[in-house]
């Protein structure tokens, strides 16, 4: 503000004006000339226009740090102790609190079943739009379970970069305060997603379930999104080939492809698309994904991706050991043996990595496509074990029936 107000014309007898600003006797003078009006406008303002108090918070159990406050003074206004205050806010005793931070000062908020030592349920999503952290979760493990980068949760939680969270520290699990908002433009959903209830047989178009979190809770977001993807197709399978066309067509206009996506693969996706009749909406079943899981946090460590996993066991083998009421698929595949029950796909978003099975140009036998569209399935889950070798999204589909 003062350079330049210090910059305007200005003539100093016995000085070339072009140089006059220059003069220390000029930056005296000018900045003298103002002194009295800005301090007039500080006086006719007040306090509050230079150190003005921060917004208070708009949700119960949270409190926005004012100018001054401090943690002890905090913890007795809502009557909770400064150890209440550090863990819940991943602080130290010792730590200048910034004025306008949002702090967590309810025990209301913390999820008394997440807290314990055990850590069976690390990694696994809570009810609502906050997460206690539970012994073995990072804000790196948090993120990706919740669908956001490390850099934008830690941005909405007020978390510095080089800060670590602590088991029983309160942290938003999103960036939204409203409603989760439909996906897919979905009209409103009328389907009941608990897994008790029976396999939803379906006519024209597939209604997402109307709370993900009733039998999805424990999937990541993009897990969640494969589900639906999967079932979008088996709904209404003619009405998914424009999403099959549009995917090739993008996938084709990638400036660094070599080859175009091979156009046999897509025309019998097509055909067979079109020819098949709306088939069953699966459940998420929630062994099939432990299985699922087991088997990607093995990829993830060994760095493989194959089928086989420990001991040379194939999915179904871990399937029927870990979920003896899950069975296996009846349908024949064109070798004249029954569709597997597992898919693995990389590197894709959920609904492309889901059509990119279905076109299945690398297989002769289309066998991913067999399982995606085989009639009797009743159950799939979808674990992303993150990123193998620089290359994210990595999937492991489990079916059952």
């Amino acid at each position: 503000m003062f350079r330049s107000l210090m910059t305007i014309n200005c003539d100093f007898k016995g000085i070339n004006p072009p140089f006059a600003k220059y003069h220390p006797m000029y930056r005296i003078i000018r900045l003298s000339s103002f002194l009295p009006a800005l301090i007039s406008l500080c006086l006719i303002a007040g306090p509050g226009a230079i150190f003005a108090q921060c917004p208070p918070a708009n949700e119960a159990g949270l409190h926005v740090v004012q100018t001054n406050e401090t943690l002890f003074s905090i913890a007795q206004q809502f009557n909770v102790s400064v150890d209440d205050l550090t863990t819940w806010n991943s602080l130290t005793q010792q730590e200048l609190l910034k004025p306008c931070r949002e702090l967590v000062v309810s025990s209301a908020l913390v999820n008394p079943a997440m807290t314990s030592s055990g850590n069976a349920f690390a990694g696994l999503k809570q009810m609502g739009k906050w997460h206690t952290v539970r012994p073995g979760e990072s804000v790196e493990s948090l993120a990706e379970l919740y669908g956001y980068t490390a850099a934008r949760f830690r941005e909405f939680n007020n978390l510095e970069g080089w800060r670590r969270i602590k088991p029983g520290a309160v942290l938003r699990a999103t960036e939204c305060a409203c409603e989760p908002p439909a996906r897919f433009n979905e009209p409103t959903p009328t389907v009941s997603p608990t897994l008790a209830s029976s396999v939803v047989q379906v006519g024209s178009s597939y209604q997402a379930p109307e709370a993900i979190a009733t039998d999805r809770a424990y999937m990541k977001v993009s897990e969640s999104l494969m589900v639906d993807a999967i079932n979008r197709m088996r709904a209404n399978p003619r009405g998914f080939i424009p999403e099959v066309e549009a995917f090739v067509a993008a996938k084709n206009a990638e400036p660094w492809r070599k080859k175009p996506i091979n156009a046999r693969a897509v025309a019998s996706l097509i055909k067979r698309l079109d020819e098949t009749p709306p088939l069953s909406v699966l459940r998420a079943h929630p062994c099939l994904y432990r299985v699922a899981k087991n088997h990607g946090n093995y990829l993830h460590n060994t760095k493989q991706f194959r089928h086989d996993g420990p001991n040379g066991k194939y999915p179904w083998s871990r399937s029927l050991e870990a979920c003896p009421t899950v069975k296996l698929g009846t349908t024949k595949g064109p070798n004249g043996n029954a569709v597997g029950n597992e898919n693995l796909v990389m590197g894709l978003e959920p609904t492309e990595a889901v059509i990119y099975l279905l076109i299945d140009e690398g297989a002769s036998d289309r066998a991913h496509r067999n399982t995606l569209l085989a009639p009797e399935w009743a159950y799939v889950s979808c674990f992303n074990y993150g990123t193998v070798n620089n290359v994210g999204h990595h999937f492991v589909q489990m079916f059952g029936r």
